[in-house]
């Protein structure tokens, strides 16, 4: 494994490299434009043949600088544009002419075009010039490849973006090729091409290391100069490894026992907690009641203020009842006396046929009664209230207590044997880190010292015979192998599924059975499955890639050309697995998909979804306006 390669293993660091298409318009004089809106995750455009899903292809590809000018359906349609935007943020318009196929930049979105001026850019690649299509995208797609292999006699060939697009876009031919999409149907002189740009973007390095130096004594220096660094590397990584052992030594236990160690306290962990939450929720329902009860007695208490009121009101009639008697009585006791005037007998002052004094005098005895009947039935209900409340109390203090109790219980007991158990499960889980790492720097040495050994028998050397280019390893293959093993067991393509990697075709074998093997259904969904993986195993070790993916009809072949049937018809049931895998699994990436089979309702509600009908009572009839 070369030094570089090094770097790319561990943690997925870059994640805002790449596009997505976000609008593709075709524009014509005296035409209605034609337009498709597209999002990140999943598009499945589907639907009747001829209404435009291979032209909505053959036109994004062309925008991305291939050579291929699309078939021409419509007379008139002359401009391709596409609106891309990076993952970074960053938004930019593409436009190509059909007729002249220049291009040109927008740094705008295409409603804004008008308004800004275009920059013309090349189709072709160049290394040494950035106005041009390909140096574009592959800065947008963090990819810094400059030379790649393109003979076994030693020339040497630019890495261009169409390397890249032919490992993320299969055209209907394609995605049904019997040989590896490695080679996309170019063998003889493009094999070690396509080969190399393969190996680069697995590997993440190109081959611009190999090219021959013609002297022997630049090339001495630069092969000694790289074995120093692997030996500061090997340096540095040891000293890495002392300062682990420190951490690790007072643990002598194996990786299992230690694994064991922190399942049990995890289970410890989860026992207490349960624990907790019992009490926890005992708490709340005593503290319910205990708010409940506290409430009450503050309504009591109220009570008690306002009927406290009530009879201090009684009490206050009955006293002028009982004036009013006592007065009665005095004026009563008075003697009547003759005018000092006249000497004559004085006439009553008040004089009324209907008074009578025992009427009022009765009347006032009643409402003495009831008066004092009523604040009698104050005087006990406030006794009953009052009563109540010392009851209430006595309840509450209980409440009170058990939640003390309870407090006291996680607190003091809970709570720290909690800490505690994850003190020590935070100790085990960094130990068992170091020992990962210590592992892995292991490792990391040995693979340096193949590289300086490597090295150290190629400096011996007067001379390259042939170029030495770096290889795909095993441990790639296998993370490959794996992605791909994963894809098709999520489609349930296969009850159980195998998969390996043949070099000699540089093709995957799929339950041992090479894929020239299978019809063209399975052919079609082993290279969309073989796209999808390089672009997954791109974004988990952190290679450069542009995260799209474009496969035409990789569900449906032409039925007409189809001589094998029966047992290579690709059942519903995968037909809708893999339209609900790619939803779930295209985030922060796009999958475009142009296909006859459509998705099941389940499926259309995770996906951007267009149905072309090819009937103009029905939904939108194609891509083309009619």
């Amino acid at each position: 494994m070369k030094l570089k390669q090094i770097f790319y293993l561990g943690v997925n660091l870059l994640t805002d490299y790449g596009f997505y298409i976000k609008l593709l318009v075709i524009k014509g004089i005296d035409k209605d434009s034609a337009e498709i809106r597209l999002f990140k995750g999943l598009n499945v455009i589907s639907g009747a043949s001829d209404t435009g899903k291979t032209y909505i292809f053959e036109c994004i590809n062309f925008a991305l600088g291939s050579k291929d000018v699309p078939r021409a359906i419509d007379e008139g349609y002359n401009e391709i544009y596409i609106e891309i935007e990076t993952y970074k943020g960053e938004i930019v318009t593409i436009k190509r002419n059909l007729s002249d196929k220049k291009m040109f930049l927008y740094k705008c979105t295409f409603n804004t075009i008008d308004t800004n001026a275009p920059v013309e850019i090349k189709q072709k690649h160049d290394e040494n010039k950035k106005n041009n299509i390909s140096t574009i995208l592959l800065n947008i797609c963090n990819v810094d490849y400059k030379k790649i292999l393109a003979t076994k006699k030693g020339t040497f060939e630019n890495f261009t973006f169409r390397d890249i697009a032919h490992l993320t876009m299969l055209n209907e031919e394609s995605v049904i090729s019997k040989a590896s999409i490695i080679y996309s149907g170019k063998g003889g002189f493009k094999k070690t091409r396509n080969e190399s740009v393969f190996k680069t973007i697995v590997t993440g390095i190109d081959d611009s290391s190999s090219i021959i130096d013609c002297d022997p004594t630049s090339r001495k220096i630069g092969i000694q100069a790289k074995i120093e660094i692997i030996d500061k590397f090997i340096s540095d990584t040891v000293k890495e490894i002392e300062e682990l052992e420190k951490h690790i030594r007072d643990y002598n236990t194996s990786n299992n026992s230690m694994n064991e160690a922190i399942d049990g306290l995890e289970n410890m962990i989860e026992g207490k907690k349960q624990a907790l939450d019992t009490l926890e929720h005992e708490r709340r329902a005593i503290w319910d009641d205990d708010i409940k009860l506290k409430q009450e007695n503050l309504y009591n208490t109220e009570l008690i203020k306002r009927f406290t009121l009530l009879k201090e009101n009684y009490l206050s009639d009955l006293e002028r009842l009982d004036f009013i008697d006592e007065a009665g009585f005095y004026l009563g006791q008075l003697n009547d006396i003759k005018c000092p005037l006249c000497n004559g007998e004085l006439k009553n002052g008040f004089e009324d046929s209907n008074f009578e004094e025992e009427a009022v005098e009765q009347s006032i005895k009643s409402e003495r009664v009831k008066l004092k009947k009523q604040i009698n039935d104050l005087v006990a209900t406030i006794n009953d209230l009052q009563e109540k409340i010392l009851i209430r109390e006595k309840e509450i203090h209980k409440l009170d207590e058990c939640i003390n109790k309870i407090d006291k219980e996680i607190n003091d007991e809970l709570k720290p044997i909690i800490d505690k158990y994850l003190s020590r499960l935070d100790s085990f889980l960094q130990i068992r880190d170091y020992v990962k790492k210590k592992e892995y720097a292991i490792k990391k040495i040995e693979q340096l010292k193949d590289e300086k050994e490597y090295l150290s028998v190629d400096l011996s050397k007067d001379k390259y015979i042939k170029p030495v280019v770096n290889e795909i390893t095993d441990v790639n293959y296998e993370d490959l192998c794996e992605i791909m093993k994963n894809i098709l067991s999520e489609w349930k393509l296969y009850e159980s599924v195998n998969v390996t990697f043949d070099k000699s075709i540089m093709d995957f074998i799929i339950n041992n059975k090479h894929k020239e093997n299978y019809g063209k259904g399975y052919r079609a969904l082993i290279n969309t499955a073989f796209v999808i993986a390089i672009m997954k195993y791109s974004i988990k070790f952190s290679l450069p890639h542009s995260k799209l993916v474009i496969i035409d009809s990789p569900l449906t072949t032409y039925k007409e050309k189809d001589k094998e049937v029966d047992n290579n018809e690709i059942k519903s049931e995968v037909k809708q697995m893999f339209y609900q895998y790619l939803s779930k699994e295209s985030e922060n990436m796009q999958i475009i998909m142009l296909d006859n089979v459509d998705p099941n309702i389940d499926n259309q509600s995770n996906i951007n979804y267009y149905h072309f009908s090819k009937n103009k009572e029905v939904g939108r009839y194609g891509f083309l306006p009619i």
